[in-house]
Order: C-alpha cells, then structure tokens, then sequence
C-alpha cells in the first residue's frame, strides 16, 4: 500500500476514536481511504483489519456489499450514472453513452486514456423525482438529460476538475 498523506491518517484517527465499536469505522474509514487511494486492494482491507483488530474476512464483507468501495483502480473522477428504473425511463442509458465517448473512455468502468474519467452505472441515488442523476466521486447532479450531456461533459472538463465540490 503506498504511504498516507498525514491528513487522511489524521482523519483515520479521529474515526477511530469516534466510533466506540471498531466494526461501526470500518464504512467511514474505507471512505478516507479510497478517496486519497482511489480503490480498496488486499493491501488496504490488511490495514484496516490490522488497525481496528478484526479479521480481514470481516473487513472483506463489508467493503464488498458496498458498491461505493472499488476494488479495482478507478479514475480520478468516478462518474456513475443511475439506471433505476425512473432515470431509465429519462433515458439515463443514452446519457452514460454520451458521457462514456465525449470523456474518452473505451468501455463502461475503464478509466480514460488520462486517468481522469471513468463511466459506469450505479442503483438508485435517491433522486428519483430528479433524474436522469449522474454523480461524480460523492456529488449527485441532477436532471442531466441526453439533450444536457453536451455541456454537462463541457461543465466536468472545465469547471468541475478545477473547482470540485468538497465532499
């Protein structure tokens, strides 16, 4: 695992003492890590296992049953667009399509030549009265119809990866 900034280790801290059962941090710890990361391997399940003495099986389940946690190298901006069944019928499919050739990636869950971007679905945001709902890494952004995808791709490439909203 590669060396923690000393403020994602300040942040695993706190988590830790904030929480008086060690399974209850295992969620928010994760979090911290795949942010300064980017994905959850063996080596990070270890550590936190190690950390918080529990069995790595344990730490495995849980980070497993979420799909937030990514086992697998995951770009610097994490798009998911949902495909329930209300952004279905908004036709959230065609936006992903939009999304997945404009940023440049080869297929759904690659990352883009750059490392910048990756596209794929998720399950519900729990928007439904909002959708089409596409998030980037843990902003939700709304209504971002086929017809909006154009300026939306414009939006991320411009003023999203400059500006990111702080999650």
């Amino acid at each position: 695992m590669q060396p923690l900034s000393n403020q994602t280790l300040e942040a695993i801290g706190k988590l830790v003492m904030q929480y008086p059962q060690p399974k209850s941090a295992i969620v928010p710890i994760l979090h911290v890590l795949q942010k300064e990361l980017w994905s959850i391997n063996l080596d990070v399940l270890s550590f936190v296992s190690d950390m918080l003495s529990l069995p790595l099986l344990e730490v495995e389940s849980v980070a497993s049953f979420y799909p937030d946690f990514s086992r697998t190298q995951v770009a610097r901006y994490d798009i998911r667009v949902c495909r329930s069944i209300a952004c279905g019928m908004q036709e959230s499919n065609r936006v992903a399509e939009i999304l997945l050739h404009k940023l440049g990636c080869p297929a759904f869950g690659l990352p883009s030549a750059d490392n910048n971007y990756s596209v794929d679905f998720c399950e519900c945001l729990a928007c439904c009265d909002q959708g089409p709902n596409v998030k980037i890494n843990h902003a939700v952004f709304h209504k971002i119809t086929p017809e909006k995808a154009n300026a939306f791709v414009e939006y991320i490439k411009n003023e999203f990866l400059y500006n990111e909203p702080s999650s």
